[in-house]
């Protein structure tokens, strides 16, 4: 299955991606994906399609570690870090998942061992 919609450039351009956005962005699309309260399944597609934000929503309906997780780690490498934030929040509370996340922030350098800054605050 592929998109057959028209695009301003007056072709169709066949990408499955393009299907699924698409098709999510219609109110059927979200309708079918929450119909059966299947959070997770709706997280996992809003991740692939870069809607970090939308997928950070589901997630937090879903509210199961591995979504949790999944949303993290796609935040991470897009470099979402306010969202992964986010997400951390709420996989941490559960203590044998903090070592996985401390170690997928520190193998892509987002992170050090031991180091603590505290946010600069504004004197104005």
């Amino acid at each position: 299955m592929v998109c057959v919609n028209t695009h301003p450039n007056g072709k169709t351009c066949g990408h499955v991606r393009c299907l699924f956005e698409c098709w999510l962005s219609t109110p059927c699309g979200w309708v079918l994906y929450t119909a059966d309260s299947n959070w997770g399944r709706l997280s996992s597609t809003l991740v692939k399609l870069h809607q970090f934000q939308a997928a950070v929503d589901a997630a937090r309906k879903a509210n199961s570690s591995r979504t949790w997780k999944e949303v993290c780690f796609a935040c991470v490498d897009e470099g979402e870090f306010r969202l992964a934030q986010l997400c951390g929040l709420n996989i941490i509370v559960q203590a044998d998942e903090l070592e996985e996340i401390s170690e997928y922030y520190q193998s892509r350098g987002k992170f050090q061992a031991g180091a603590y800054t505290r946010p600069l605050l504004s004197s104005t």
